[in-house]
C-alpha cells in the first residue's frame, strides 16, 4: 500500500511539474487545441502518461549515456528550467501587482521555493498537496459555466507539441523518482498521469474556448462565474508546482559549480529575479519554444536510447541460445 500511495505521489509531482501558469491561465490550451478535437486531447494526454512510463523505467533500467551526452543533458536542462522558474517568477510578480496590488511576490515565490526544493521527497509531498487542490478548483470553476463544443479535427502535431513542452523538467525529476520503483507502480503512476491531464485539459478547454482570443482565459472564466479568487488560486499553485522543481534541477545542476548550498541558491534567486524583470510574455516567447524542441530531441533520443539497448540485449541473448554449429 505503501508503494501505491508512492506512485500516486509521483504522478502528482509530474502533473505539478508539467502544469504551470500557462495551462492554468488557459492560454496554452487555447494556443494548441482551440481548432482540435477531443481525440487530439486524448492523444496528448496518453503521450504524456507514456513519457511518464518511459523516464521513470529509464530511471531505474541500466540503459546508460556517455559522459558527454549526459553532461550536454543536464546542462540543457538547467538552462531551460532557469528560463521557465524566471518566467514563473514574473508571472507571480504580475499576477500579485495585478490583482491585489502586492509587491515583491515573485521574490517571496523565489525564498519559498528554495526552502522546499531540497529533497525529491519534500516535491512530492508539497505536489500531492497542492494538485489535488487545483483538480478540485479548476473542476468546481469549469464545471459552473456552460460547455462549448470542440472542433471536430484531429491533429497528431500539437498533441505531441504540447505534451513535450515541458517534458524536459518533469525527465529529469521521474528519472530520479523511478529508481526504487517497481513496474507495475510505474504503470499506475502513468496511467493516474493520463486521466488527470485528460480530464483536466478536457473540461478546461470546453469551458475556456469562447474565451480563447485573450490572455487568460480560465481567470476571465472565473471572474465571469464569481470565483475570481479561484482562478488567481489555480494559477499560483501551477506557478509554485513548477518553480520548486525548476529550482531543484537548477541546484543540482549549479551545485556541480556551487558546493554551498546557500550560495546556490542565492544565485539563483538573485539571477532569477533579474530575470524575471523581463515580464512573463517576453520570456515565455522568446525561450519557450526553443525549450520545446528541446523537449522533443531529448525525448525521442531517450526512447530510441531504451529501444536500441533493449534490442541489443536481446540480440545478444538470442545469440546466447543458439547451439553452437
Amino acid at each position: 500500500m505503501r508503494e501505491f500511495f508512492n506512485a500516486l505521489k509521483v504522478a502528482a509531482l509530474f502533473i505539478g511539474t508539467v502544469i504551470g501558469a500557462g495551462f492554468a491561465t488557459g492560454r496554452e490550451l487555447c494556443l494548441y487545441f482551440a481548432a482540435c478535437s477531443t481525440l487530439t486531447l486524448a492523444l496528448s494526454a496518453a503521450l504524456m502518461g507514456a513519457f511518464c512510463l518511459l523516464f521513470l523505467y529509464l530511471g531505474k533500467s541500466e540503459v546508460k549515456s556517455s559522459p558527454i551526452i549526459k553532461k550536454a543533458i543536464g546542462t540543457i536542462t538547467a538552462v531551460s528550467a532557469f528560463f521557465v522558474y524566471s518566467a514563473m517568477l514574473a508571472a507571480a510578480e504580475e499576477l500579485a501587482a495585478g490583482y491585489y496590488n502586492l509587491p515583491l511576490a515573485g521574490l517571496f515565490l523565489g525564498i519559498l521555493s528554495a526552502t522546499l526544493s531540497d529533497s525529491l521527497e519534500i516535491l512530492k509531498k508539497v505536489n500531492t498537496v497542492l494538485i489535488p487542490l487545483l483538480i478540485a478548483s479548476v473542476m468546481f470553476v469549469a464545471m459552473s459555466s456552460p460547455f462549448s463544443p470542440l472542433a471536430a479535427s484531429f491533429r497528431p502535431v500539437p498533441a505531441l507539441g504540447y505534451c513535450t513542452m515541458n517534458m524536459l523538467f518533469a525527465a529529469a525529476l521521474m528519472r530520479e523518482s523511478g529508481k526504487n520503483m517497481r513496474i507495475k507502480h510505474m504503470v499506475i503512476s502513468s496511467v493516474t498521469v493520463t486521466a488527470i491531464i485528460f480530464a483536466l485539459m478536457l473540461v478546461m478547454l470546453k469551458a475556456i474556448v469562447v474565451y480563447k482570443d485573450f490572455a487568460m482565459p480560465f481567470l476571465l472564466l472565473a471572474g465571469a462565474s464569481g470565483y475570481g479568487y479561484l482562478g488567481v488560486a489555480v494559477i499560483f499553485i501551477a506557478v509554485f508546482t513548477t518553480v520548486i522543481g525548476c529550482n531543484k534541477l537548477i541546484a543540482e545542476e549549479l551545485g556541480r559549480v556551487i558546493k554551498n548550498r546557500y550560495v546556490n541558491l542565492l544565485v539563483i534567486l538573485a539571477s532569477g529575479i533579474l530575470m524575471s524583470l523581463f515580464g512573463f510574455m517576453r520570456i515565455v516567447n522568446i525561450t519557450y519554444p526553443i525549450i520545446s524542441s528541446c523537449g522533443i530531441a531529448i525525448c525521442l533520443y531517450s526512447a530510441a536510447k531504451l529501444f536500441l539497448t533493449r534490442l541489443t540485449f536481446l540480440s545478444q541473448a538470442f545469440k546466447r541460445k543458439l547451439p553452437e554449429l
